[in-house]
């Protein structure tokens, strides 16, 4: 008996990892509101395009399971697994056409929350996550750095730096054809995450378009 008291009191305790920090953006192109579940957590009723708050998730296992669900909490989708870091803020984009396919692909960005943009400067980070995965150009005055010249689909930039102004965005498809142009204004030590979302196809703002979120 005492044998078993000391193996009890001397076996290692076993520490939980801290949560991760998650917010999510809805990018699903064919629905125009659902619910998105990553690990224990749950964003309820996301309108398409928009950014959530950031939400405690546990991180036990190596991947974490995500799927989406509809305004009703019926599950639409199959399970994809992705990784999240202990103690660090994410940002996980939800794009597909669960509609037609009842898939989707959840594209992580862990989020920078550091060394902000000093002067008169700003920094953007640009992703692509088009529904239709194709290969996207995106433009700040027809200007972007030459290993940017496509985007694949998944992939994000680094934060890439730029003066303070106002900016025409010009999105293009892999042949030249634009598909969407906008003014946009960059404010003085923001960062930004440019997201090319949408698909060929859909009307008006889940056609292809550039949405900015600051950090």
């Amino acid at each position: 008996m005492t044998s078993l008291i000391l193996a009890a009191v001397l076996a290692p305790t076993v520490q939980k990892a801290p949560p991760a920090l998650v917010r999510v953006i809805n990018a699903v192109a064919d629905r125009e509101s659902l619910a998105f579940s990553i690990g224990d957590g749950t964003w309820e009723n996301v309108p398409y395009g928009q950014r959530t708050r950031y939400e405690m998730i546990d991180v036990e296992r190596a991947l974490t399971p995500t799927v989406i669900e509809s305004r009703k909490g019926e599950r639409i989708t199959n399970e994809v697994a992705i990784k999240l870091q202990p103690s660090y803020p994410h940002t996980v984009i939800f794009t597909g056409k669960v509609q037609d396919s009842g898939r989707f692909t959840p594209i992580v960005i862990r989020d920078v929350d550091s060394g902000r943009p000093v002067g008169n400067t700003v920094q953007i980070q640009f992703v692509n996550a088009m529904s239709d995965q194709q290969v996207v150009s995106i433009k700040l005055d027809d200007k972007i750095p030459a290993r940017y010249k496509t985007l694949a689909f998944g992939t994000p930039t680094g934060m890439l730096g730029f003066a303070v102004r106002e900016y025409t965005v010009t999105l293009s498809d892999a042949k030249g054809t634009e598909m969407f142009s906008t003014k946009f204004q960059a404010f003085s030590g923001t960062r930004y995450l440019a997201v090319a979302m949408g698909a060929s196809g859909e009307q008006g703002n889940r056609a292809p378009r550039v949405f900015f979120y600051t950090f």
